[in-house]
């Protein structure tokens, strides 16, 4: 069965449903591979269905789900995997709208699946050339969701959500202890990223000379990488004087998850060496610089050094070419060093 036969046929399972079908442009047959998946649910007893909902959904296996709490009529959003956004709307039954979220340790992991939600909405309407529309969403979004995590302006794009969001979310996820997963997150935003970057990084090569470092080392899980890095460039900044741009070296990841990290400073004082030689690189900006989005940037420095005969002499190195953590957009430059692979001429008769 495809997509819209399974839908209707775990809904249309429950004895409380009337009646369930496509709506929107999944309906009228406009649809573009990025729209969402709409459906008109009629139901004779409303309760018992919205409370069999998750039960009768599970064999989908939904990332997310929860009741929309902005619509007219109750609308239950799903996401799948994919990631492919799905509403099923209830048409018969009012619903009034809901105030701004209020965020806590309890519904922290539900604002974190509503905006991914809303962002990948917005990004169907965006691909159509919808630009009116989406600056009003973003202004919406900004009142109900970003305002209360502390933003301070409406974003400007879903670029710029996206980043804001984050930023404004992990600050309140460690102001109140919650931690909560990031699975939804790593399977919207490389979908986001897609639509707004295209897979194309511009990379290039150039000669770097050498320089000398202090560095502080660590193993540490992905999760942890941030932090890690913020911190380690701050007590390296009040120990050393004249510092240049931080850079941080990634060793690869063991079994578990981790990785030895080595975050870096540029200084006259340091007692280690990075040598010099060639690097491929190229520069994320704004989104493309979290986690999992920024793993495009590695992939495409890697191709593009691997197909023009080139191995790596070295680990992969971040350089932060402005303040990690405050600066907006914050850019990164991603950089793996060069070593060519020659023929060896003497080898030939």
């Amino acid at each position: 069965m495809d997509l819209v036969e399974r839908i209707i046929a775990v809904v249309a399972h429950h004895p409380g449903v009337r009646s369930i079908r496509p709506a929107g442009s999944r309906a009228t047959g406009e649809a573009r591979e990025d729209s969402d998946w709409g459906f008109l649910v009629e139901a004779d007893d409303f309760a018992s269905v919205a409370a069999a909902l998750p039960q009768l959904l599970a064999p989908l296996g939904p990332l997310a789900q929860q009741w929309d709490r902005l619509s007219n009529e109750q609308c239950w959003m799903l996401i799948l995997p994919g990631p492919i956004k799905v509403d099923l709307i209830f048409p018969d039954e009012p619903h009034e709208r809901e105030p701004p979220w209020v965020p806590s340790a309890n519904n922290l992991e539900a604002i974190d699946a509503h905006f991914w939600d809303w962002m990948l909405w917005l990004r169907g309407k965006e691909a159509r050339g919808k630009r009116e529309l989406v600056a009003t969403e973003l202004a919406k979004l900004f009142d109900h969701l970003l305002q209360p995590l502390g933003i301070e302006r409406v974003p400007s794009s879903i670029e710029d959500a996206v980043t804001r969001y984050r930023r404004a979310r992990d600050a309140v996820a460690e102001g109140l202890g919650q931690p909560f997963s990031r699975r939804l997150e790593a399977e919207v935003v490389p979908a986001l990223v897609a639509y707004e970057r295209g897979s194309a990084f511009k990379v290039e090569i150039k000669r770097e000379d050498s320089q000398r470092y202090e560095s502080i080392a660590r193993q540490v899980r992905s999760d942890e990488i941030d932090r890690f890095v913020r911190e380690s460039i701050r007590t390296l900044r009040e120990r050393y004087t004249e510092p240049g741009r931080p850079f941080s070296l990634f060793m690869g990841c063991d079994k578990d998850d981790e990785q030895l990290v080595e975050v870096c400073l540029p200084t006259k004082e340091g007692s280690k060496t990075l040598p010099a030689g060639e690097i491929a690189f190229t520069i994320a900006q704004g989104a493309q610089c979290a986690y999992p989005e920024i793993l495009g940037a590695y992939d495409a420095v890697s191709h593009y050094a691997a197909t023009r005969g080139f191995s790596f002499g070295g680990p992969p190195r971040e350089v932060y070419l402005n303040d990690l953590g405050t600066a907006d957009p914050p850019e990164i430059l991603i950089a793996f060093p060069l070593e060519r692979l020659e023929k060896s001429e003497e080898a030939d008769p």
